[in-house]
């Protein structure tokens, strides 16, 4: 079966419809709950396809965080990404970083900061939801992951921000278990 890529796009914005069509995603409102085994596969459509003219892939993204699909949701901002900079490289997942990687490694081997497109760019947007979906569910160490990988197209402060709350949680929790002679050594 061949499918002409506008009919897929079509498609994939009608599932999209489906799935968006209230902020709750069916939940409290007696509607039917949305189904991580269904909605999984439309996300790595959106991905594939790239309708970016039907669907707004912000809250594409909030969707896949808040339905705890962070494969899924990282994938949109990696499509996004790449159809905003044209680079269809493969791009390391966030989420398989080494703990031992330092920021300038992250910084040099990502792209050099994007200039040239405009801050409201689908990258951007994709960008801004993935990172600040993570600050208020207090995942710092993966906000922290997020903003090294995206750090081109979430900014700078939300970087610094993103290191700062990641450093003061590890504190934070070596404190709370009596790790002193650990902090001490750092």
């Amino acid at each position: 079966v061949v499918f002409r890529r506008s009919s897929l796009s079509n498609k994939t914005k009608d599932d999209c419809d489906g799935i968006m069509e209230d902020d709750n995603y069916g939940y409290g409102d007696g509607g039917e709950l949305i189904s991580k085994d269904l909605i999984a596969p439309t996300f790595s459509l959106v991905a594939n396809t790239r309708p970016w003219e039907y669907v707004q892939v912000e809250k594409l993204v909030t969707c896949a965080a808040e339905l705890d699909l962070w494969y899924s949701a990282e994938l949109l901002c990696d499509a996004a990404i790449a159809s905003t900079t044209h680079d269809e490289k493969k791009v390391m997942m966030a989420t398989k970083l080494s703990k031992i990687s330092t920021t300038e490694e992250l910084l040099t081997d990502g792209p050099a900061t994007v200039t040239s497109i405009p801050r409201d760019s689908i990258g951007h947007l994709a960008a801004a939801a993935i990172i600040d979906i993570t600050f208020d569910y207090r995942l710092y160490r993966r906000a922290d992951a997020f903003a090294s990988k995206y750090y081109s197209f979430g900014g700078p402060a939300r970087f610094a921000e993103a290191r700062f709350l990641h450093a003061c949680d590890t504190i934070t929790k070596v404190v709370k278990r009596r790790g002193g002679q650990v902090i001490d050594k750092q």
